[in-house]
């Protein structure tokens, strides 16, 4: 019968280097997860969402809402379909620790987006929201993955929703 004896040293290297492959494994699933997680909120959309018959006085509605308290948005551009508006600025998050913490700016513009459907003359309407972030006015603009575009982009909607109503 054979018999095989390992040292301590020996034990301790093949545990050790389990342990580091599990760890690499480990940090190697967090990664895909998280970069799976990124990629659902890189389109943080508020729709699409069906309003109903389409013509002037609807997109006239959806501008006046945007417009209007509570947003005051300028329209940036207009191609009938497609409304980009200006930024709206937003406190950011804090970012560092005691006496070196710090609200970031951010600012987040929309662009809305109408859909005509073939049946009866009928529309979608879908809210995008790009957020974009810095710590203070001597750095540029970037652009983030914000979890607060998808609240925007709802709040936006809702605020059209009762315009539309009226």
């Amino acid at each position: 019968m054979l018999k095989i004896r390992f040292s301590k040293k020996t034990i301790f290297n093949v545990l050790m280097n389990g342990k580091i492959i599990l760890q690499k494994v480990i940090i190697s699933l967090l990664f895909a997860i998280s970069i799976s997680c990124a990629s659902t909120i890189k389109s943080a959309d508020a729709g699409p969402i069906d309003i109903g018959e389409f013509n002037e006085d609807v997109l006239n509605k959806i501008i006046k809402a945007i417009t209007n308290p509570p947003y005051n948005l300028e329209i940036v551009r207009n191609n009938g379909g497609l409304l980009l508006t200006s930024p709206k600025e937003y406190s950011g998050k804090e970012r560092g620790f005691w006496i070196w913490k710090k609200t970031y700016e951010e600012r987040t513009s929309f662009s809305i987006e109408i859909f005509p459907t073939s049946i009866n003359n009928n529309f979608f309407i879908q809210i995008n929201a790009y957020t974009e972030e810095r710590p203070n006015t001597n750095y540029p603009w970037k652009r983030i993955l914000s979890q607060s575009d998808q609240e925007r982009s709802s709040s936006l909607l809702n605020t059209i929703l009762k315009e539309l109503e009226t």
